[in-house]
């Protein structure tokens, strides 16, 4: 019995042990590939360049990352001169919170080219993880190779591409988010508040999910949550503003000038570019029923746990991605749980014919998403935003049809 003991206590050390090993492994693999491909295609990479310019510039000469010769610089190995936001030529302003260099910083020391190198390495590891989390905070269990065909979905379609190539943060912020989900699910009200303080340094992200969360610890008197929220962010705060007190005047002045040559729209106005008869009363009424439909999650969920708390989490993020301006489809990989929500229903009602109809919406969504991709840059005359469309109404109806099926029969137990 003592000897049973001690086999299964070592296997148990050993594990963990083998994971590190591996992920350590993929990790040096991955980097080695990525150092080739940046290499091989040094002009990519953008997002990345105007917050490691900054993190670069803070770490080594100390300036604020929103100095001017800050956005000039990258607009310099960008461009090779000054932009031109007349043109519609983005200013690479730095434009994060600076508690986000908690994240960027560390890229700094290193040149571009290495740091980029890591950094997609950070993101395409943040896209696995993902994928892994969403499948356990879903209770989706599925065979290893429907889990690696899921993972390779993830990078190829446009949103994941485009993630790894431009290396927004977003991908990184998305796993962030899942994990305050999953924390949330195991009843880790301290983690999740930490990581749900992690998510605040790109904002825009998460305008919805956290005042959801903070209402929702409220009325459940869920008092970790808040505290370590509070806690967490109060401390970035504090700790930003006292080495860099102007920061936030600093950062306005850069979010000021995003209009100028940002074009925004939302994936709900872009109905009335395809129907344009549903121009402006249509796109209305569309935004006032979905923001009652959030509503009615809110309240639904209000004094309750389990499933219908993540359900409404995931509709705030998608909601996030209908109805407020995008300015780029990264931000997108915030809805991989929802969408893999609605697949999961979809197989779950339909078993016989479930996996059949899950390949023909990923075959779907890749072929549309980059023929939406490159039909918007090639056709002149097209909006620049046609790949904003699909994804977000998809994961929307997908919620709908999910909630009867994943979260009322928890509810009448």
């Amino acid at each position: 019995m003592s000897i049973k003991t001690k086999v299964d206590t070592d296997s148990i050390h050993i594990k963990p042990i083998l994971w590190i090993l591996l992920l350590v492994s993929s990790s040096f693999m991955l980097t080695i590939l990525n150092t080739r491909f940046v290499q091989a295609f040094p002009g990519g990479g953008q997002d990345f360049l105007d917050r490691w310019t900054g993190a670069s510039k803070w770490v080594v000469e100390g300036l604020s990352p929103y100095h001017p010769n800050v956005t000039a610089l990258a607009q310099q190995m960008i461009y090779g001169r000054p932009a031109r936001p007349e043109e519609g030529e983005d200013l690479h302003h730095f434009v994060y919170p600076f508690h986000s260099m908690i994240f960027f910083a560390p890229f700094g020391f290193l040149d571009f080219p290495q740091a980029r190198a890591l950094w997609m390495t950070l993101l395409e590891l943040s896209i696995v993880g993902l994928v892994i989390v969403s499948l356990r905070l879903l209770k989706w269990e599925i065979s290893r190779v429907k889990t690696i065909l899921f993972i390779l979905f993830s990078f190829s379609w446009v949103y994941g591409a485009h993630t790894l190539l431009v290396g927004q943060f977003a991908g990184l912020n998305a796993l962030l988010i899942a994990l305050v989900l999953l924390t949330l699910q195991r009843n880790q009200d301290i983690r999740a508040g930490i990581l749900l303080a992690l998510t605040t340094t790109k904002p825009q992200m998460v305008v919805l999910l956290i005042p959801f969360l903070i209402l929702w610890a409220l009325t459940t008197k869920r008092w970790r949550l808040i505290s370590s929220f509070g806690i967490t962010l109060g401390i970035l705060l504090v700790a930003s503003l006292i080495i860099l007190p102007t920061w936030p005047l600093e950062m306005w002045g850069q979010l000021s000038a995003y209009p100028i040559y940002a074009v925004s729209i939302s994936p709900v106005e872009m109905i009335g570019v395809f129907f344009p008869v549903l121009a402006g009363w249509g796109t209305t009424l569309a935004t006032g029923l979905i923001v009652l439909t959030l509503a009615w999650s809110w309240w639904q969920s209000r004094t309750k746990t389990g499933r219908v708390i993540i359900w409404a989490a995931l509709l705030s993020i998608v909601v996030t991605n209908l109805i407020i301006p995008r300015t780029t489809t990264s931000n997108f990989m915030m809805m991989l749980p929802a969408f893999f929500l609605g697949l999961m229903s979809l197989e779950q009602s339909i078993p016989r014919w479930g996996s059949w109809l899950i390949a023909f919406v990923f075959v779907g969504l890749f072929i549309s998403g980059w023929m939406l991709f490159f039909a918007a840059f090639i056709e002149e005359t097209l909006p620049k935003h046609l790949v904003f469309f699909p994804l977000p109404i998809l994961c929307f109806i997908g919620l709908i049809w999910a909630y009867p099926r994943w979260v009322r029969p928890t509810q009448e137990k």
